[in-house]
């Protein structure tokens, strides 16, 4: 990238800092992205439009001063942002998992454990079944009785 004469990237979404590598680079264009971090000086040479919309970009083009920053301040923001998101994934799951288990086994258990419920239970399943086959026996019964005449 050290002999990379023009780079348009506007637009795009790209995320992190501005590399120093671009020491002949005659255009650039890196408005509206999520660039954050000092402004290389070798870059310092292009105009405040290059960088607009980069609302995390700091240096003397920006017209704002960059305060100390550790190196691994920007990359442990955006880690930082990613965990959370990891963690409310992970909650989610473990919820699901162990609503399906409690509910699973306790339908289950209730009806392994308890003879007068497990009775009960399939003696509703066994009569809902009988008249769902029933109306449908009548209903084919019907139809095929006028269709014939």
């Amino acid at each position: 990238m050290i002999s990379l004469v023009e780079l348009h990237l506007e637009n795009n979404h790209i995320s992190g800092e501005v590399p120093p590598m671009l020491r002949k680079t005659q255009f650039l264009d890196l408005s509206n992205n999520i660039i954050s971090g000092r402004i290389p000086p070798v870059l310092q040479k292009f105009k405040h439009e290059v960088f607009v919309g980069n609302l995390d970009l700091c240096g003397p083009v920006m017209e704002i001063s960059c305060r100390i920053v550790e190196e691994g301040d920007v990359s442990s923001k955006q880690e930082e942002n990613e965990s959370q998101k990891d963690d409310i994934y992970v909650g989610l799951y473990v919820s699901i998992g162990l609503g399906f288990y409690l509910a699973f086994w306790g339908v289950c258990g209730a009806l392994t454990l308890k003879h007068s419920w497990r009775y009960a239970y399939f003696n509703f399943v066994d009569t809902t079944f009988n008249r769902i086959y029933v109306s449908i026996a009548i209903y084919v019964a019907r139809f095929q009785r006028n269709s014939q005449t």
